[in-house]
């Protein structure tokens, strides 16, 4: 018997000898070696399992995760490191459910792990974007559990505020991007951010501030002028908001990508349209927010196809 196990752990020592070599081949046959001496061991299926994986057999990995999950019901770090492997997996098939729940059981096994977290927010996110499932909740919950394991993450407070800021829960988006300027003053999208609630607050001199510093910091990133532009816009500046429009933001991004170009030149057509609107002229007002509308549609195609998401319905 202790020969036996002797042996099994030989062909179990060999065989991740060769994993770390990325001989792949060899770790499979020398776990081959292992499981048919002693197939009760959990180890040898979850490395196995990452062995198929990473040549892409996803099929015998999920298989040998299934396997190391059933026999390891007192081992947490083997049966974590499964859950995780095996929803990485699911998320290629784009099988999210199966993925959440995966990430949620590693997260059961081992709450103070950042990592299910993570992967559990990216799943969420790429729902919210890709098959519009909105899912704020689960990611706020998430993302304060992220926080709470590291809390000097400035990138983490971002997240968070700008699901707050889609809740509309305004205050509490605001502390999380006063928080990431606190940890980094030089990161420009806290200070988008913050100008985003100021100016839905209609704290018009405090938004404009803040879109100007993220300008200062970032002065090839479109979006600091966008938000300049919708604040001078909210404010009746009509005058002031064409010209950023058709002049300075247009020249500035003129040989930017095509989303960036179509995004200009709706709010364009967009702002022409309040003008002619607060101008009371009606046939003007049509003809541009119907050309705002139809470069909006444009947008969202190019868009879709620049992210390969153009056959999601």
């Amino acid at each position: 018997m202790n020969q036996h196990k002797e042996q099994s752990s030989y062909y179990y020592q060999k065989a991740k000898d060769a994993y770390l070599r990325s001989n792949i081949s060899q770790a499979i046959e020398f776990l081959r070696g292992a499981i048919k001496i002693n197939s009760n061991i959990a180890e040898y299926f979850s490395l196995r399992g990452r062995c198929y994986a990473e040549i892409h057999k996803y099929g015998k990995a999920l298989k040998d995760y299934n396997t190391a999950i059933k026999l390891a019901p007192t081992s947490k770090d083997c049966r974590k490191s499964c859950y995780i492997k095996r929803a990485e997996i699911h998320k290629k098939d784009c099988c999210s459910e199966a993925a959440l729940q995966d990430y949620s059981s590693a997260i059961e096994l081992d709450p103070t792990d950042i990592e299910p977290y993570l992967e559990r927010v990216k799943i969420y996110e790429r729902d919210y974007y890709l098959r519009h499932c909105y899912k704020f909740e689960q990611l706020l919950q998430d993302y304060s559990k992220i926080i709470e394991l590291d809390p000097q993450n400035t990138r983490f407070y971002l997240k968070r505020g700008r699901y707050y800021a889609k809740q509309n829960r305004l205050d509490e988006a605001l502390q999380d991007y006063n928080k990431a300027i606190e940890l980094d003053m030089q990161d420009s999208w806290s200070y988008f951010g913050r100008a985003e609630i100021y100016r839905r607050q209609r704290k018009f001199e405090l938004a404009q501030s803040d879109a100007e510093q993220m300008i200062n910091l970032a002065p090839n990133n479109f979006d600091g002028y966008l938000e300049k532009g919708l604040i001078v816009l909210d404010i009746n500046k009509f005058t002031e908001a064409l010209n950023l429009f058709q002049t300075d933001i247009k020249n500035h991004f003129n040989d930017n990508e095509p989303t960036v170009r179509l995004l200009v030149k709706f709010y364009l057509h967009w702002t022409k349209g309040v003008i002619a609107h607060h101008q009371n002229n009606i046939a003007k007002t049509f003809k541009s927010f119907s050309s705002a509308s139809n470069t909006l549609n444009k947008l969202s195609k190019t868009w879709g196809k620049e992210k390969g998401i153009s056959t999601i319905k």
